[in-house]
């Protein structure tokens, strides 16, 4: 079987297999990974070394890639995927989010930035859902303008701290007495 053969295999029936599981469990961890991302490599490659990197196998084959599926952001993915049952309003998940983060935040947390969602994860005792909000922070991009800065809630906010915002205002030239 050619490599690109190897690889169709293990995105056809391999990663499928792991849907499932990886999607409603906490996500195993590092060396899960890690050993899941070598057992492929062998698969592939018929070898114990990669004959290119995975970061150069998962680009696309205009890269010089293979298009193999990059197993952190696969699992990355499928919690993210959990955030779509509850915008769309199922009565369900929005009960267990709203239980996880609190009836208050609830409306807010969409509207986070990415150091504010990370935050807000830590701080959650549910793991499943601390590791969705873990992973649509890292989807998540930083504001980088007044603009955006000024579109996040003023509640809960990484920017809307007295030391982070003296900070931000002694970039224009502010200064203020604390």
């Amino acid at each position: 079987m050619s490599i690109l053969g190897r690889v169709t295999v293990v995105k056809t029936m391999a990663l499928p297999q792991l849907v499932h599981v990886l999607s409603v469990i906490p996500s195993p961890g590092v060396a899960f990974t890690k050993k899941l991302e070598c057992m492929f490599s062998e698969f592939i490659w018929n070898s114990r070394t990669g004959k290119i990197s995975r970061k150069q196998a998962a680009q696309d084959y205009a890269d010089g890639g293979l298009k193999l599926t990059h197993v952190g952001s696969f699992m990355k993915a499928l919690k993210i995927k959990w955030i779509k049952k509850v915008i769309s309003g199922k009565e369900d998940w929005i009960a267990f989010l709203k239980n996880a983060v609190g009836e208050n935040l609830y409306d807010t947390v969409w509207q986070l930035d990415k150091k504010s969602l990370k935050m807000l994860a830590h701080d959650i005792e549910n793991d499943f859902w601390k590791e969705v909000l873990e992973s649509w922070a890292d989807l998540t991009e930083e504001p980088v303008e007044t603009g955006d800065i000024l579109r996040v809630p003023l509640w809960n906010s990484y920017f809307i701290r007295n030391t982070n915002v003296l900070r931000w205002l002694a970039g224009y030239g502010c200064s203020y007495e604390t």
